[in-house]
């Protein structure tokens, strides 16, 4: 069986990390041994998983002192333990940690690369210098060199291995997540009023307050917009719901559980301008809840086009005020029609792309 390494800082809310543990969980249960570095043991509980706390001696982890040591000290851990445990392959879910696990190419030792979202884009949202874009395109660049580098989607996929000229991965493909099939239902009853809902991180790109100045114009006996979810743009958002007087049609939640959340759900709003792929609205889509997205690549490979809008809240605001039953089931029945696409053994599928071998030495 085979010995895997891989890094990640601290499990945090939200699909990357639920994706993560549930790959560890994977190669677990198919026989093999994994290792990995954090700043803390993750919530697996395995005689074959083993946690090596990065040697981190501070509170806080999330500040540019804390980066700038990770990068140049985790390198040197990942590799001493390679060495001292005989890893045989690794991977990472993004660049940071791709880049990090890159001198195991010293050992020729596998390495697979998995995108979920693209950072250069993100960073590109988040309106950081062309100095830290480029820094993270040399990154993400010796991340993916000559290794493999798996996107969650086609169009993710293509866009990071495209802008790389030189530095390019032995093999790159696609693996999209997955609908578990237990949990395909049709939604048959709609709220009154309408449950509307983001789910997902509070922060610019997810673009929560495009949707959220929508509800200025919608009635609270017509439908309520709850937010799931937390993270760096929660002040700004409440404050932009109490200076508009909106307490009364939008709900902040915070992270809920997934069996309790979309009990409260009738549409899914997906205004992100960039997901590698969205696991809310896969989520939905198991439970055949309609979802209004702002078309983008990504999204145009999950929903019809019946679904998608532009990033325009008048066309929202539109949109959102014409819904009714009718056009909910309609909604509703075009986007089942693809959702099978998603059913497959996603966990089979994640172990073959980070064990299998053929990859160039």
């Amino acid at each position: 069986m085979s010995a895997v390494l891989t890094a990640y800082y601290k499990i945090k809310p939200g699909g990357l990390c639920h994706r993560l543990l549930r790959a560890i969980r994977a190669l677990l249960a198919r026989g093999h041994t994994v290792h990995y570095i954090a700043l803390s043991p993750f919530p697996i509980e395995h005689p074959h998983c083993h946690f090596h706390k990065f040697p981190w001696p501070f509170k806080d982890s999330d500040s540019p002192v804390f980066w700038v040591f990770f990068y140049c000290a985790a390198p040197w851990w990942l590799l001493a333990i390679a060495v001292k445990y005989r890893i045989t392959h690794a991977f990472a879910f993004s660049p940071t940690y791709g880049f990090c696990l890159a001198p195991l190419r010293l050992l020729n030792i596998r390495l697979t690369v998995f995108f979920r979202a693209d950072a250069l884009k993100n960073h590109e949202l988040k309106g950081r210098s062309p100095a830290v874009i480029a820094v993270e395109k040399v990154v993400e660049g010796i991340a993916i060199w000559r290794n493999r580098a798996v996107g969650v989607s086609e169009s993710l996929t293509a866009a990071i291995v495209g802008r790389h000229r030189y530095l390019r991965p032995a093999q790159s493909t696609t693996l999209p997540n997955d609908l578990d099939p237990t949990s395909l239902l049709p939604k048959s009853i709609w709220g009154h009023p309408l449950g509307l809902a983001i789910v997902g991180v509070l922060e610019h790109r997810k673009n929560q307050a495009m949707a959220i100045r929508c509800m200025r114009e919608i009635s609270p006996t017509f439908a309520v917009l709850h937010l799931f979810g937390d993270g760096p743009s929660l002040k700004e958002l409440t404050a932009l719901v109490r200076n508009l007087n909106l307490s009364d049609r939008v709900y902040f939640h915070g992270w809920q559980p997934r069996e309790t959340l979309w009990a409260t759900v009738d549409v899914l709003l997906a205004p992100s301008l960039h997901e590698g792929a969205s696991n809310a609205v896969l989520e939905a889509l198991a439970r055949g809840i309609p979802v209004i997205a702002v078309d983008t690549p990504e999204a145009r490979e999950l929903l019809p086009q019946s679904a998608l809008l532009p990033n325009d809240s008048s066309v929202w605001t539109d949109r959102l005020r014409g819904l009714s039953p009718s056009v909910l089931s309609e909604l509703q029945q075009q986007q089942l029609k693809g959702r099978s696409r998603f059913v497959f053994d996603w966990d089979t599928r994640i172990c073959r792309d980070i064990l299998e071998d053929g990859l160039s030495p």
